[in-house]
């Protein structure tokens, strides 16, 4: 792998190289929340072979190079971002969580006398699941709109109202980006035991598929839209 691409921020590198964050994820590097460090940095921290991992993200940087199609963040305006966030991942997220919750209790039923990191990793997805309700609803009736009457006109909305609002979505991603590498750890990467049933199959399964959406959903929001709005806010100091 070029020394460059070691050299360069984990957040940067899934930004060109969207495919990427499949390994980081899987490997339990926070490309959102904690995305500021450097790959270098990121890999000395995590207990693997790096020889193994670089080639996995180098292969990863080839199909993301190949890909096409995909929307280009950097031609939509801030509303349009913010738009496109709500419309891909708010509403598939209420009703993932909704339609989840009762497959988490029945498998934290039955197995957690025996099993009790489902006991504990019930706890977390309803941690999880409210944490998560409560943010979008902030986006949705709040946050998002005050950021849009910003970009109308700056001189309506003072930029601390801005700064604060969006900190304050930044600190519930780091909280629910730790509840998610919570879960991982204590599944062991979403490994299943020997002879799991359909029920158990399908909770982990759905919910390391709930971890790849909101890492993705984080992603955006944390390296794309607020940084967006940072740039705007730094042109109207």
């Amino acid at each position: 792998m070029k020394t460059e691409l070691q050299n360069r921020h984990v957040a940067t590198i899934v930004e060109e190289y969207p495919r990427t964050a499949d390994v980081f994820r899987k490997a339990g590097i926070d490309y959102c929340c904690g995305g500021k460090i450097s790959l270098n940095e990121a890999v000395e921290k995590c207990d693997f072979d790096k020889e193994k991992f670089f080639l996995e993200v180098e292969d990863k940087v080839n199909q993301s190079s190949e890909g096409a199609g995909q929307i280009d963040m950097k031609y939509l305006s801030i509303p349009s971002i913010i738009e496109y966030v709500q419309n891909r991942f708010h509403k598939d997220l209420k009703e993932e969580l909704a339609n989840l919750t009762p497959f988490v209790e029945r498998v934290a039923g039955r197995h957690g006398a025996t099993q009790p990191h489902l006991l504990e990793l019930h706890d977390l997805f309803e941690k999880f699941k409210e944490e998560m309700i409560a943010h979008t609803a902030d986006e949705d009736v709040n946050v998002f709109p005050l950021i849009v009457n910003y970009v109308d006109d700056v001189e309506i909305v003072p930029v601390p109202e801005v700064k604060e609002a969006v900190q304050k979505l930044v600190e519930d991603h780091d909280t629910t980006g730790n509840i998610l590498m919570r879960m991982r750890k204590i599944t062991d990467g979403y490994k299943l035991p020997e002879n799991a049933c359909g029920t158990y199959t399908l909770v982990y399964s759905r919910l390391e598929a709930l971890e790849k959406q909101t890492f993705e959903h984080v992603y955006m929001e944390n390296h794309i839209l607020f940084e967006r709005i940072d740039e705007l806010m730094g042109q109207h100091a």
